[in-house]
């Protein structure tokens, strides 16, 4: 799922999106600080069209795709579940193959094509006009805060067949579909043992939004000082407390000033609570770019060789002191505007063909994906390769994370391979 919909003068970014085994689908979008929800009852829109109509065919062939895909992947959930709504970063993953197997590079047209793309660009094809009508000109946008961000105003829709084409009927938003809308809002609570850890707590409604041409706001302000906003997950609440207690375990230990690493600043909430947090404030890497879109041999030799032998330095310290990182990729070095390589993401877990799974969170699997970062850094020529040159990538693409409690519970997943 790209994090921008179809290609427009209001890029809608989708925020939600599910199908279910009745072919039915929905649709939720922001764009320009506006919010639009469709649902498809595709019983309904057949039997109205009587089967004459291609439009409804169009859906039919595109939903059926969706579906067989998501056989492959990953269980359905039907409207009343609980949506899920990933960070909604793009990955950049190598295939799950050999433990030699070089980085998988970006491939923009590969990520376009996705089945479950399709099917949302053809839903929200059916919603331009009312994205045109409510939407405002990002000229015409004020400047939000993090709270009104995720409360914002609401258009809820049941796409139709009327006569001979598929049209948006607007509903009226009862408190069912105001209360799906609440379950897209990010949160995760905190055991005391973080709680005891003395971070700042920030209301949402403080923090003003800096940067919102991406799909979630990620960069904010705060008595004057920027920071990055990194929004939990709630599918995934130990990879939140996982991260925030290895990076304040990293601050104790003074290791902040023997490498680059964020910190953590704040635990921001929606409410007066200290114990459910929508996201916690990180140090701002100006500039930050992932190492990924630098395992190219257009740069130079020697700033390649440099990040190369500061990330192992990176991972050994860490491992010194008996702190494993975790999801050893390349993605999780960050380069910033003064070439500095940083380290970042402690959540946990893996990635396919960085890590084999049975080395996750180990010092092994560390190792494994340092060596992977290595080599490229050295040697992009021979240790990465276009997505083009493999299918095994498109298949094994899915950044599959595994925490001891999706093992206790059953959440739906609807994470999807994401080439930057």
């Amino acid at each position: 799922m790209s994090s921008s919909a179809g290609r427009r003068t209001k890029p809608a970014h989708v925020l939600d999106f599910f199908h279910d085994k009745n072919d039915d689908s929905a649709l939720t979008v922001f764009a320009n600080g506006v919010r639009f929800h469709a649902f498809v009852d595709f019983k309904r829109i057949k039997g109205a069209a009587e089967g004459n109509d291609k439009a409804v065919e169009e859906y039919s062939k595109l939903i059926k795709m969706v579906r067989g895909r998501s056989q492959k992947d990953q269980p359905q959930r039907s409207e009343d579940t609980k949506a899920d709504h990933g960070d909604e970063a793009t990955y950049c993953v190598p295939t799950a193959g050999s433990h030699d197997s070089g980085v998988v590079l970006e491939d923009n047209d590969k990520a376009e094509n996705d089945s479950e793309e399709k099917l949302q660009a053809w839903i929200l094809s059916h919603l331009e006009a009312e994205i045109d009508k409510f939407a405002p000109s990002r000229s015409e946008m004020q400047t939000a805060n993090v709270y009104d961000w995720y409360h914002p105003s609401t258009h809820f829709y049941a796409l139709q067949y009327t006569d001979g084409d598929i049209v948006p009927r607007e509903l009226e938003a009862t408190p069912a579909l105001r209360f799906k809308m609440d379950n897209l809002l990010p949160n995760v609570t905190l055991p005391k043992n973080i709680l005891n850890l003395n971070i700042p707590s920030i209301q949402a409604s403080e923090l003003e939004i800096v940067e919102t041409s991406g799909p979630l706001p990620t960069l904010v302000r705060h008595n004057d000082n920027l920071y990055f906003l990194k929004v939990v997950d709630p599918t995934q609440p130990a990879p939140t407390k996982r991260e925030i207690k290895i990076m304040k375990h990293i601050e104790k230990l003074n290791l902040h000033k023997e490498m680059r690493v964020p910190q953590v600043k704040g635990l921001v909430s929606f409410s007066n609570s200290r114990t459910d947090i929508m996201g916690f404030l990180q140090t701002h890497i100006e500039g930050a770019e992932p190492l990924t879109h630098l395992l190219d041999s257009d740069v130079p030799q020697s700033k390649r060789d440099g990040w190369a032998t500061e990330s192992e330095k990176m991972v050994k310290l860490l491992h010194k002191h008996d702190l494993v990182w975790g999801d050893a990729k390349a993605d999780n070095f960050m380069v910033d505007k003064d070439d500095k390589l940083w380290i970042i993401d402690f959540g946990g877990s893996y990635t396919e063909g960085w890590i084999d799974p049975e080395l996750n969170e180990t010092v092994e699997g560390d190792d494994m994906g340092t060596k992977k970062i290595v080599n490229a850094l050295h040697d992009p020529d021979a240790n990465t390769f276009d997505l083009d040159d493999t299918t095994a990538a498109e298949e094994n693409g899915l950044k599959r994370r595994h925490s001891e409690e999706e093992d206790q519970e059953e959440v739906y997943t609807d994470k999807k391979a994401r080439v930057e």
